[in-house]
């Protein structure tokens, strides 16, 4: 099955500044995968990358089998709206229902008729465990229910990968496992693949099929959650057990 992401020996600096030096890395096909660093690493930058917003200075990315175009391309918009990013900020449209919110998009993304996306939209909320919420105005949810209805909204687009960038930052235990539901309801009921990019390791011990850290340009250490939980990469365990002091 073709690897939705496909990244190699990919590099992107800033002037003097080399931020990625040779990363690899696969997403496969209905996997979540989580990209863990402190901070300043370059996990946005990789993200950036990996949509085409940023071109690498060197190596090759993948989407869905296809080498991504650049921007204005003829077929770049149709590549990237299996793509989606989900932004740290919902950015929902307050004034309409969870409903409107999630049908809006795939009436304007895809030219679906009301009736089609109004059935879509209830699909996705069935599956995300959001109905009871469809009728309830976005200006009203909280933190966590609104970024998980952010992320009904971007599959509502036709996107079978998505892309999170920090989304259980800032948030309450309670309102991080709701955005923890979501993502593995989509993945799981929808058959999308995800990558998350993070610093929350109590999230990617209960989501995550595989995770990657990066230090330094590129991957330090990667494999599933309880392979990670004792890995003894010095670096790896600093930033597992959040100590100031050590090689980090």
């Amino acid at each position: 099955m073709t690897a939705p992401i496909l990244i190699k020996n990919l590099h992107k600096g800033f002037g003097d500044l080399q931020v990625l030096k040779g990363i690899d890395l696969q997403l496969a096909a209905q996997e979540i995968l989580y990209v863990l660093g402190p901070s300043g690493t370059g996990k946005s930058v990789l993200s950036q990358c990996a949509l085409g917003f940023l071109e690498p200075d060197q190596g090759e990315i993948w989407l869905q089998g296809q080498p991504i175009p650049k921007v204005g391309h003829d077929n770049w918009l149709a590549l990237r709206r299996q793509t989606a990013l989900v932004v740290q900020t919902p950015a929902l449209l307050e004034e309409r229902t969870v409903h409107e919110n999630v049908a809006l998009a795939a009436r304007h993304a895809l030219g679906m008729s009301t009736k089609a996306a109004d059935a879509r939209a209830t699909h996705l909320l069935s599956h995300l465990n959001l109905r009871h919420l469809s009728k309830q105005r976005a200006a009203g949810l909280g933190p966590g229910i609104a970024k998980a209805v952010a992320l009904a909204r971007a599959l509502a687009v036709g996107a079978t990968t998505l892309i999170l960038d920090e989304p259980t930052t800032g948030l309450d235990p309670i309102q991080a496992m709701v955005v923890d539901e979501a993502i593995t309801d989509a993945v799981r009921s929808e058959g999308v693949s995800a990558l998350v990019i993070s610093h929350d390791l109590e999230s990617m011990k209960k989501v995550a099929d595989r995770a990657i850290l990066l230090y330094a340009g590129g991957v330090r250490v990667r494999g599933t959650p309880s392979e990670l939980l004792n890995h003894k990469d010095e670096i790896w365990q600093q930033f597992q057990a959040g100590l100031a002091e050590g090689p980090l």
